[in-house]
């Protein structure tokens, strides 16, 4: 995910400049966490991830809209705007983590017997 913002993913999905790189870094210990605590909790670990993928990606695209309407001088929705981009990136690292633990999961030999 950091590679991703690195090479400006994050500013192209709307992301402020000044701070596209940074929610991605801010995202990746709590993306993490998320991952190892759905997959131990339930096995639909993944839908869940991707739900609050795009439960949090509709938080973003309203609190970027309101921010600008207001022309920066709404704080909530510039907080919305930022703290859900970090929530956008811990749920993108989840997702990913996730998927990546099913296919070596499933990609992994069985024993016969």
């Amino acid at each position: 995910m950091c590679l991703l913002a690195y090479f400006g993913a994050t500013q192209a999905l709307g992301a402020h400049p000044w701070w596209a790189f940074d929610v991605a870094l801010y995202g990746v210990v709590p993306g993490i966490v998320l991952s190892v605590g759905l997959a131990s909790v339930t096995r639909f670990a993944v839908f869940f991830a991707a739900f609050d993928l795009a439960l949090f990606g509709a938080i973003v695209w309203w609190g970027k809209r309101m921010f600008v309407a207001a022309s920066g001088d709404n704080a909530l929705a510039g907080q919305m705007w930022f703290f859900g981009w970090i929530a956008v990136c811990a749920c993108a690292v989840a997702v990913i983590a996730l998927l990546v633990q099913k296919i070596k999961s499933g990609a992994a030999p069985t024993p016969v017997n």
